[in-house]
């Protein structure tokens, strides 16, 4: 019999990481509760990543698995965005953060821990493609349609005013580095 990580141990291991975690909450005071089921979601996530993370580092041969590490730690990131400013509309919009962003995560992890070049460029090109699609997206939604105004007050604003930040900060840096160590 084989002692090896392989998938559907490290499945089990997930289910039983997940198992212990909702009793735990189940059995927990009425306090913490409140605030753990807040940010159950991001907690899962988060779990999941970490638990892929050994199971990549335990097993070379399955670098594969920092790709949906990418994924995982993306979502778990987004949830917990989500859950602590209360603005769940935002998920109609941030999933770009967590398939090509994410994806383009996992793939340059998979690239820097095989030291293979292409997939780092390859998954960082996807990753800014993810971050440009989600700047264009909430810029739409926020500043065009006000989604916010209509769920939240006066968040649309704060949205609208960051991302136009981070699309000026990074037309800046893009244009003071060199196109050779971009």
């Amino acid at each position: 019999m084989s002692r090896r990580l392989d998938g559907r141990t490290g499945f089990a291991l997930v289910l039983i990481c997940c198992g212990a975690g909702l009793a735990t909450l189940e059995l927990a005071p009425t306090p913490l509760r409140g605030a753990a089921w807040q940010f159950g979601w991001a907690l899962s996530f988060g779990l999941g990543a970490a638990l892929l993370v050994g199971a990549a580092l335990a097993n070379r041969r399955r670098g594969w698995l920092w790709i949906p590490v990418g994924c995982l730690f993306s979502l778990g990131l987004v949830s917990g965005a989500v859950a602590s400013m209360r603005l769940v509309h935002v998920w109609a919009y941030a999933w770009p953060l967590v398939v090509p962003a994410g994806l383009g995560l996992g793939l340059y992890l998979h690239g820097l821990t095989g030291r293979r070049l292409g997939e780092q460029s390859w998954g960082l090109g996807l990753a800014k493609v993810g971050l440009l699609l989600f700047l264009v997206l909430a810029a739409f939604f926020e500043g065009v349609m006000h989604w916010s105004q209509h769920n939240q007050g006066l968040a649309s604003n704060a949205i609208l005013a960051a991302i136009v930040l981070l699309l000026g900060f990074w037309l800046l840096v893009r244009r003071w580095v060199p196109a050779r160590e971009r």
